[in-house]
């Protein structure tokens, strides 16, 4: 790449930005290989073509490169460093903070589940009852703590989900019991009064409580139903579900909806089965049966 482009303006730090945002991924090597190594790329490509402008009616071995397949042999490049690649939250943190968007991922999609089934939905259609209070998972994006008027730690803190933003306000009667929850980058599900519009473009939530977002399905279900069609119910998927849910006893009652197109639907419970839904139970049912057929029922 940098043999072939002016070097005074792909400079470092417009090559770090490339390598952070993702667009030299189809390059060898991984970020933190790119990374590392462009200062040498640099001098090398610095190297490549001085030697080439220098006599421009000679040949050099670096002109033979350009000449013929075999000839780019010639030229001993710079090996990538063996170092590993970034963490998956740091490559996309550097994302959003160049490009104000996450292109390759998003922080939240290993708790896709849990935001679907647990965050209350909003609707904005004119009419549409408004909740008073919701719950929303989603990754703290910024926190600034201050005193109030008695002297007491309250702390403001920025979410994001898949669709919205939130701005929630944590009073000082609240804050020491959810201190450790309250960290930068964490993964959290807040409880709270809603203060705005489900329209507005920042959800503005007066929080009472918070949970681990890891912690949510077992903390908070109080009941799971399935919806499983005539094509998928076989003995494979039976025996696969079997798999999952029998390690995991607990006091959650399971529900099954069937639907046998045309023969009619039934609703079944497992009497010989409940479950302790954790993060990971969960979302080895979502393997199985698809995440848009199942539902949850909150505990009050």
């Amino acid at each position: 790449l940098l043999k072939h482009v002016d070097l005074r303006l792909v400079n470092k730090k417009v090559l770090e930005s490339l390598v952070q945002a993702g667009a030299l991924d189809s390059l060898e090597g991984n970020r933190a290989q790119l990374f590392a190594l462009i200062e040498t790329a640099i001098d090398f490509a610095q190297s490549m073509q001085g030697n080439k402008n220098r006599n421009v009616n000679q040949r050099s071995l670096f002109d033979l490169a350009e000449a013929g397949s075999q000839s780019d042999d010639l030229i001993s490049y710079p090996q990538l460093p063996d170092i590993p690649d970034w963490p998956e939250a740091d490559k996309l943190k550097k994302e959003k903070e160049l490009l104000g968007l996450y292109l390759s991922g998003h922080p939240l999609e290993k708790y896709r589940s849990i935001i679907t089934l647990f965050n209350t939905p909003l609707s904005t259609e004119k009419g549409a009852k408004v909740p008073s209070v919701i719950q929303a998972g989603g990754q703290i994006t910024n926190i600034r703590t201050q005193y109030d008027k008695k002297q007491q730690k309250m702390a403001f803190i920025k979410m994001e989900d898949f669709n919205y933003s939130y701005d929630a306000v944590v009073f000082s009667s609240v804050y020491p019991q959810y201190e450790s929850l309250i960290q930068e980058d964490a993964f959290i599900m807040i409880k709270g009064r809603l203060q705005s519009d489900p329209g507005d473009s920042v959800l503005k939530v007066i929080v009472e409580h918070i949970y681990p977002l890891t912690d949510v399905p077992q903390m908070m279900t109080s009941a799971v139903t399935m919806d499983i069609n005539k094509e998928q119910l076989n003995d494979e998927l039976i025996q696969e579900l079997k798999y999952v849910i029998k390690p995991s006893p607990g006091v959650t009652p399971l529900y099954f909806n069937l639907s046998l197109n045309g023969s009619g639907n039934y609703h079944l419970i497992s009497n010989k089965f409940r479950i302790k839904l954790s993060f990971n139970v969960l979302n080895e049912i979502v393997k199985r049966v698809g995440l848009e057929n199942i539902h949850v029922e909150l505990n009050q």
